[in-house]
Parts: C-alpha cells; sequence; structure tokens
C-alpha cells in the first residue's frame, strides 16, 4: 500500500505509481504549475493540504494527457489557493457506472459527516488526503477501464477515511460495589418502550431543465420545472444546490463552454427569483464533456442541452 500520509508533498505521486507511462524525459509540459509551499505560513492546514493533493492529482493528468482532469484538478488547486470552499466532487459532475453510484454517493456522505464532525481542525492532512483520493477514485471509475488504479484510490479513501472515523461512545461498564445496598425492585413499572424506527428518508428528486439548440434562455417548460425545485426547496429544505450545465456535442468546444456557464447562470437566476437563498447555490459548467447520451462529436442531441438540479440534504 503506498503511504503518501507521511509527506503529503509525494501526493504529486498520487498513489497512481504505474498507472502512468510517459517518460518525463520526453514530455515537455506547457502548462503552468504554482511552486509548492502556498501555504508555508500555515503548512499544518487542511487547505494547504488540500491545495497539494490537488496540485499532485492535476500534474499526474497532464502527464497522461488529459486535459479535462487536468483542468478540473488545476481549477481545484486554484479555488483553493483563493481561500474558496472546495468539496469532494459531486456525483452529477461525472458520467458514473450505475453499479457504482450508490457506493461513491454513501462514501462522499461519510466524507462529509467526518468533517462535520471537526475531521478538518483535528486531523488536517489525513482529512484533506480523503477528499483528494475520493475525487481520484471518481475520475478513474468514470474511465473505468484501469482497474488497478480505480481499487488503488478507493482503497487509499478508505483508509484515510477509517482515520476519520470517531470510536463508538459505549457506555462504560456499570461497577457496582460490594455491601452496597441492595436497590428497589422496578418489577411493577411499565416497561419502557423503544421508539419506533425513524424510516430512512427518500432521496430528494433529480432535477433536469432542457434548452434548444444553441439557446440558453428559460422556456416556459424550464420555468414550470424551477417552480417545482422552489417546492422541492421547501419540502427538502436541503443545505445546498447544486447545477451542473450541459451542451451537446455540436459546435465547438470553447463556444459549448461558454453556452453552458450561459445556461447555468440562467437557471441560477431563475432559482433565486424564487426566493431561493443565493448562498445556498452552487454551480458548474462542463460544456460537452460530459453528455447524458453519447453521440459522435458533432451530433445535435435535445437530451444533452440541459442544466442538472441536484438538492443536498
Amino acid at each position: 500500500m503506498i503511504n503518501l500520509l507521511k509527506n503529503v508533498t509525494l501526493l504529486t505521486l498520487l498513489l497512481l505509481a504505474g498507472c502512468s507511462n510517459v517518460d518525463d524525459a520526453n514530455h515537455h509540459h506547457s502548462h503552468h504549475y504554482e511552486p509548492e509551499g502556498l501555504y508555508q505560513e500555515d503548512y499544518s492546514s487542511f487547505y494547504y493540504y488540500l491545495y497539494e493533493g490537488y496540485l499532485g492529482l492535476a500534474k499526474q493528468e497532464d502527464n497522461e494527457n488529459d486535459v479535462d482532469d487536468f483542468e478540473l484538478f488545476s481549477d481545484k488547486a486554484q479555488r483553493v489557493k483563493d481561500g474558496r470552499i472546495v468539496d469532494p466532487q459531486h456525483l452529477n459532475m461525472r458520467r458514473i457506472p450505475e453499479k457504482h453510484v450508490q457506493e461513491l454517493r454513501e462514501a462522499r456522505q461519510r466524507l462529509l459527516t467526518a468533517f462535520y464532525q471537526g475531521s478538518k481542525e483535528k486531523q488536517p492532512k489525513e482529512s484533506a488526503y480523503a477528499q483528494v483520493m475520493f475525487d481520484c477514485w471518481m475520475q478513474e471509475q468514470e474511465e473505468n477501464f484501469q482497474q488497478h488504479d480505480i481499487d488503488v484510490c478507493k482503497s487509499q479513501f478508505y483508509d484515510a477515511l477509517a482515520l476519520l472515523s470517531p470510536a463508538p461512545l459505549n457506555p462504560a461498564p456499570e461497577v457496582i460495589a460490594k455491601n452496597a445496598p441492595e436497590q428497589p425492585c422496578a418489577c411493577d413499572k411499565q416497561p419502557v418502550l423503544p421508539p419506533e424506527p425513524k424510516k430512512a428518508p427518500v432521496n430528494p428528486p433529480v432535477f433536469i431543465i432542457y434548452f434548444d439548440f444553441d439557446k440558453d434562455n428559460l422556456t416556459s417548460k424550464a420555468i414550470a420545472t424551477i417552480n417545482e425545485i422552489k417546492q422541492a426547496n421547501e419540502t427538502w429544505q436541503p443545505s445546498r444546490i447544486i447545477l451542473s450545465g450541459h451542451t451537446d456535442l455540436a459546435g465547438l468546444n470553447t463556444y459549448n463552454e461558454g453556452l453552458s456557464n450561459r445556461r447555468v447562470e440562467n437557471v441560477k437566476n431563475g432559482l433565486i427569483l424564487t426566493g431561493i437563498d443565493a448562498s445556498k447555490i452552487e454551480f458548474n459548467w462542463l460544456g460537452e464533456r460530459h453528455p447524458a447520451i453519447k453521440t459522435p462529436d458533432g451530433k445535435r442531441k435535445a437530451e444533452n442541452r440541459r442544466v442538472e438540479v441536484h438538492l443536498e440534504l
């Protein structure tokens, strides 16, 4: 097992040892990296380790000529550097094979629970490492063809997560002193029935808002969906509402990036106009990188022109 927890700067290897067979001597990088030691004044902080981890992932993906994921992890590192909150990647940002979705969803929720219980402050290195490894697992699981790489990222995530899990709060065994006076019998008291177990909550629905070809305006059907999201927000009281904008594969990549950005901005503004708190809305735009239905490049597809809306409890 690769133990990168000993030195976070080794996260640049990112446990994918053996994943990359690129000869660095022959690989000429055109990308600029920030120097290490961004947070030297606070080298023990969660954000220092998180920055180093995402920087390492970006370098690894650059070595493998994976431009999309290089840009994704570089952007995450930059956002950490800028002092912004950067969460573990949400599942709607990747096209994960259906049979792996539930495990990843539960793993992400366990990580967020550990963060909520204070692991970022108590165990900053391990917490950051777990988040980086979760995103690594997500990235490899989406590609879904290098099982070794998937297993490494996944096992490293669970190893780090295990270090964050608090010990169970078992009650101390009761000690009865010798010669202690006999306690009165409670035989005549009515037994106290345990509370009925709570039903497992049903996940809130996922909403999808569709757009006409090469358009970013909200149709009447889109506005109706936004009103449904408003009602769902009142019902579920989610902690966050996550939007992701998409296009089909017709047109240039750079143009579609901007188009997906405009679409998600319009949905965000529509939600705010209904009274939803802007601070709970998070959004990203992915252009044509994650189509709902795979098509040849250049092909129009209505199902791919969309903004997905996830309510996270």
